[in-house]
């Protein structure tokens, strides 16, 4: 018995020297395929425009020069006819034999690369490949692609995780109809018909955006899509239809004097502006003369050469949520307007004033509104008015101005200042000499406290102030 055993023992140290291993033993290995596959299409992921691509895998066996191959196919529409073995790089290694056959690209490993089994490597196809991407696969916004992956030794076709081909996409005025697919904003807005809508990705695009139609254009958000000028003497988006609405961008790049962010062309009525960031402008947002019954809404009209936000000769507009800090010289302007709104809006640490009302050039300002903002930091004012009538203040904050809470200045009629908080100013209110009377003025139950040199300094020529129930 003992020697049976031995004999036994002999055979199985045999047959495993000899790599045979009976199926007793162990069943056939099996051979693992390409896993974790992602895709990068780089330098442009937008519809129709030449790309580089690096897609990234991890491999289940040796693939070992010079017979191992790797098999990359793209999706339909994407034109890979321009690649070359000088454009693919393996491991950084660049390649020496490329096969293209329709969409797909086979790469032989060049000599020197050896990838292990289990090792996650990159294929990179340069810009000069002159991969284009594909159109928008799904009709219905950015196309969602993927592409298949096998080598000479891993057969089974594996598929990548998803990416994206973004496009600026066109809508009928439904929202849901979609029409076709850009890859600019302006080639949407000049195939669009009035009404339609437009959205745009994330991104950054570079132009200067003319809209003379009523359309609906939509960001993905002002954290995630940017529109720079191209031109930084134009305005980035010049308005000149009624009846636009434009929401979630981030907008910059109009530098030059009289342009803005977004500019609302004179006489342009009923437009909606809301959740945007302009940043880096003359000024961020600007209504020309005439600019009439338009809604300003959530902005940030922060940093900009001039002011946050101006209005020139123009009437019953509603301001709310908006900020407006750190500009250059004002926060809000009103140069010229009538019936204006401005509601829980933040104009703080402006290089002038927070908010700025003169009757200009444009025939006064009269029956404007202030309710709830706040003016806090600004290097001279938290609000300067230079003229008028009909002023409303009410339940306001200037606070910590370097030199005045509320400046008041020339001839103001019928002024109600009422509930509002103006503290820790150098002067609380600060009437100068150039008004000719404040008979008409109210200023009621304020909190004037806290301010070092004086809560009210009246200087006007004549008539009696009514301020009443203040502390």
């Amino acid at each position: 018995m003992a020697k049976i055993w031995k004999s036994f023992l002999m055979f199985v140290v045999l047959v495993m020297v000899m790599g045979v291993v009976p199926a007793i033993f162990s069943a056939s290995p099996v051979q693992a395929n390409m896993s974790n596959i992602t895709v990068n299409p780089y330098d442009s992921n937008f519809i129709g425009e030449t790309s580089s691509y690096i897609i990234t895998m991890t491999t289940g066996a040796m693939l070992q020069p010079p017979s191992a191959k790797i098999t990359i196919e793209f999706p339909a529409g994407t034109d890979i006819s321009a690649v070359a073995a000088a454009h693919v790089f393996i491991k950084g290694a660049v390649c020496t034999t490329v096969n293209i056959v329709g969409q797909q690209l086979e790469a032989t490993v060049p000599g020197a690369v050896l990838i292990n089994p289990g090792e996650t490597f990159t294929v990179t196809i340069s810009t000069a490949g002159g991969i284009t991407n594909p159109p928008d696969s799904s009709n219905s916004g950015d196309g969602r692609y993927t592409v298949d992956v096998w080598t000479s030794v891993e057969t089974t076709h594996v598929p990548s995780s998803a990416y994206t081909i973004f496009a600026v996409d066109l809508w009928e005025s439904n929202g849901t109809t979609w029409k076709d697919s850009y890859t600019t904003i302006q080639a949407a807005i000049d195939a669009a018909a009035a009404g339609d809508h437009i959205t745009v990705p994330a991104g950054t695009f570079t132009e200067n955006v003319n809209v003379g139609l009523p359309l609906t254009i939509q960001g993905a958000g002002s954290a995630t899509t940017t529109v720079t000028a191209a031109n930084p003497a134009s305005s980035v988006f010049n308005v000149t239809a009624n009846s636009v609405d434009i929401s979630g961008f981030t907008v910059s790049g109009a530098t030059v004097a009289t342009t803005a962010g977004i500019y609302l062309a004179n006489g342009v009525t009923l437009c909606n502006i809301h959740d945007n960031t302009l940043t880096g402008n003359g000024d961020g947002l600007w209504l020309g003369s005439g600019s009439n019954h338009n809604t300003i809404t959530n902005n940030d009209v922060s940093n900009n050469l001039w002011q946050g936000l101006e209005i020139y000769i123009s009437n019953d507009n509603t301001f709310s949520d908006n900020t407006a800090n750190s500009n250059t010289s004002y926060g809000f302007k009103i140069d010229s307007g009538d019936h204006n709104t401005y509601t829980h809006n933040t104009a703080n640490s402006n290089g002038k004033y927070g908010f700025y009302v003169v009757t200009g050039d444009g025939g006064g300002a009269t029956n404007n509104t202030f309710t709830n903002n706040i003016a806090n930091l600004n290097t001279q004012y938290g609000i300067r008015i230079n003229g008028g009538s009909d002023y409303t203040l009410t339940g306001n904050t200037f606070n910590a101005n370097v030199l005045e809470g509320i400046r008041l200045k020339e001839n103001i009629t019928n002024l109600s200042m009422q509930n509002n908080n103006i503290t820790n100013n150098p002067i609380g209110i600060d009437i100068d000499a150039s008004v000719a009377d404040v008979s008409t003025w109210t200023v009621t139950n304020n909190n004037i406290t806290g301010n070092t040199t004086s809560g009210i300094s009246n200087n006007a020529t004549t008539g009696t102030l009514e301020a009443t129930n203040n502390r």
